[in-house]
């Protein structure tokens, strides 16, 4: 096991995980916290352990995709809620967003 999540560094990990150049793992959870998801990455340690950033957090989505790296590095995913709130009972119908740490 590379990570075991504690709801304080996020909850609810349904999405698989992708590799960048460095050998990082990027990854979303839908839960974080009171808060409705995250993205992090684990960085592997010279000991073989892993070490857990959360890069963002979110309040007005509720994150359900994993992450896509495009050649240059940067990373995208998708959300179920949030973006136009006049649709889907106020709550937004979901967006496609950029990650930037």
């Amino acid at each position: 096991m590379l990570h075991s999540f504690n709801n304080k560094d996020g909850s609810f990990v349904y999405a698989g995980v992708v590799f960048d150049t460095s050998g990082d793992l990027w990854g979303t959870t839908s839960g974080y916290g009171s808060d409705l998801g995250s993205v992090y990455k684990l960085v592997p340690n010279q000991d073989g352990t892993w070490a857990t950033t959360v890069l963002h957090t979110f309040l007005d989505r509720a994150v359900n995709g994993g992450v896509a790296l495009d050649g240059a590095g940067n990373a995208y995913s998708t959300s179920s809620q949030g973006g136009n709130l006049s649709g889907c009972g106020g709550a937004g119908c979901g967006t496609v967003f950029e990650v930037v740490p």
